[in-house]
């Protein structure tokens, strides 16, 4: 079993940056499905960093519908992985996703507003561990739980 190097704690910034998440996301996301506008058939989700989480307010439409009014599980998995990885960029770190866990607690409507969140809960450079969420009329819908591993020289410069 090989072990990986520096598997200590890594001090990050009291904070994660809006200006160094940008940053990231023009470098290494520019393109990516979750963040992309809706002309270009992306989401169109608008991410941001608000205090020590990244958050956005999104509001799905009838074409990311699986089951009669509600949005596929698939397209929520991906706006969570994308709120994770972009904190991840506000901290100066680009990272792949190595294992994420869903849980769907309550139907998430399209046509009506949700709040997307991401935290980062530990970190042992090179494998950081978020939670995020999705809430939708005060209710928790979504849960998830993953496990991000830094990429080697993907860090802010």
């Amino acid at each position: 079993m090989t072990a990986f190097p520096n598997m200590d704690p890594v001090p990050l910034p009291d904070a994660p940056s809006e200006a160094l998440r940008l940053s990231l996301h023009a470098r290494e996301h520019a393109n990516c499905f979750s963040s992309r506008g809706t002309e270009s058939g992306g989401l169109g989700i608008d991410y941001h960093i608000e205090g020590n989480q990244v958050k956005a307010f999104w509001t799905c439409g009838a074409d990311k519908e699986s089951y009669r009014g509600i949005v596929h599980g698939g397209i929520l998995a991906t706006a969570l992985d994308g709120a994770m990885v972009e904190l991840l960029f506000g901290y100066g770190i680009v990272s792949r996703t190595g294992k994420m866990e869903l849980r769907f607690r309550d139907e998430v409507r399209w046509g009506e507003s949700m709040e997307i969140s991401a935290k980062l809960t530990d970190h042992r450079h090179p494998l950081y561990t978020l939670e995020a969420t999705i809430l939708q009329n005060g209710k928790k819908c979504v849960e998830a739980k993953a496990k991000f591993m830094a990429v080697e020289g993907g860090a802010a410069q």
